[in-house]
């Protein structure tokens, strides 16, 4: 199963969604594991994939937690072009099934009156704040939202009724695995609407996202290229050199502020004996 992080306590999702929705290219995969056969990594139009997510959903008996994101979204810049993204949104509310979405970018704000809709089901948002330091972002992300405009994000958000949260996600060994850099984020974050964080402990990498983030390390922070190759040398995931403080820093300062340290639960809707 393809899901970006952890499904809410106490549920299992079955269905997981993930695609390049906010990239360049209008592919995406979609997978569905018990009760449905795996369906193929395909291309679609938006009609088309509203059609066949439409498909796939009647065959689960009841709402899963519908999670989307993109996992190409380090290095490269985004934007809402391919139209998947509304359709995504459009059937899921029209199904009546619960999302959960990951973005870094501010398009998401337009498609507000949809996740709105949404949240009338369910609709979390993990906002994705790498750093406070504009400096590391600008060179990590180019193109995306500065630390004030995430920050702005979850504000805007939160008003308006959605479930957000902040995701520190990335996080790159030498980079921006800074503990004062994560205190800063949590507290920030509440102070503006947020209410959950999410924070993965490892750096996992695919053999395809192995070579994006080498070709990347190479190109934005050649000093740091021997270190990566010692890091990642025989495995495809590592903690990092300051995994403890990052730890200590996150599972501190997130209750602190507030914070729960997971997705929001999703509670099916009851239905009526009468």
């Amino acid at each position: 199963m393809k899901i970006l992080t952890p499904p809410p306590t106490g549920f299992q999702s079955k269905f997981g969604f993930t695609a390049n929705l906010f990239g360049n290219t209008p592919s995406a995969e979609v997978f569905v594991e018990y009760p449905v056969q795996k369906a193929e990594i395909c291309e679609l139009s938006p009609d088309d994939y509203a059609k066949k997510l439409g498909r796939e959903l009647k065959v689960i008996k009841k709402p899963e937690i519908i999670s989307a994101g993109f996992t190409h979204e380090i290095f490269t810049e985004s934007g809402f072009k391919s139209g998947l993204f509304e359709s995504l949104l459009k059937t899921c509310s029209r199904s009546g099934f619960p999302i959960a979405l990951a973005t870094s970018s501010s398009d998401i704000l337009d498609y507000m009156p949809l996740l709105q809709r949404a949240a009338s089901v369910y609709c979390a948002v993990a906002v994705k704040i790498p750093s406070a330091d504009d400096s590391v972002l600008q060179l990590m992300q180019p193109g995306f939202p500065l630390f004030a405009q995430r920050i702005e994000m979850i504000r805007q958000l939160s008003s308006a009724g959605i479930k957000t949260g902040v995701w520190i996600y990335p996080v790159l060994p030498y980079i921006n695995d800074d503990a004062d850099s994560f205190a800063t984020i949590l507290k920030t974050a509440a102070e503006s609407g947020a209410t959950f964080a999410l924070y993965h402990k490892k750096l996992k990498v695919t053999p395809e996202s192995r070579a994006n983030l080498f070709n990347n390390i190479n190109i934005r922070y050649p000093q740091l290229a021997p270190k990566y190759e010692e890091l990642f040398a025989d495995k495809n995931e590592t903690f990092g050199p300051n995994f403890m403080a990052l730890s200590n820093a996150f599972s501190r300062t997130a209750p602190r502020s507030g914070l729960k340290t997971e997705w929001p639960d999703f509670k099916p809707p009851q239905l009526s004996l009468f």
